[in-house]
């Protein structure tokens, strides 16, 4: 049987998040602008594509810099979602 954390007088580990370099981000930009484009096809502006291509390049880096907040599994949320009205 494992021992747990509080057994062996260890701090449980936060998960890593692997890093991606820079080339795989920019596949991975390209990659879904592709999609974007794909889905789009023939809607959107050379300047709506460009916007887009921004758009998603800023949520990369805003989800890269994300995974490198180190979590254990016991740290609460930011917030918690409350239902409106009588919860029906």
């Amino acid at each position: 049987m494992a021992e747990t954390a509080e057994e062996t007088g260890t701090a449980p580990r936060a998960w890593i998040y692997p890093a991606l370099d820079a080339a795989e981000i920019a596949a991975l930009n390209a990659k879904l602008a592709e999609v974007v484009a794909l889905r789009h096809q023939g809607r959107l502006t050379a300047a709506q594509h460009a916007d887009l291509v921004a758009a998603i390049e800023t949520q990369t880096r805003h989800a890269e810099a994300l995974h490198r907040v180190p979590l254990q599994n016991a740290d609460e949320p930011a917030f918690v979602r409350a239902p409106l009205g009588d919860g029906r």
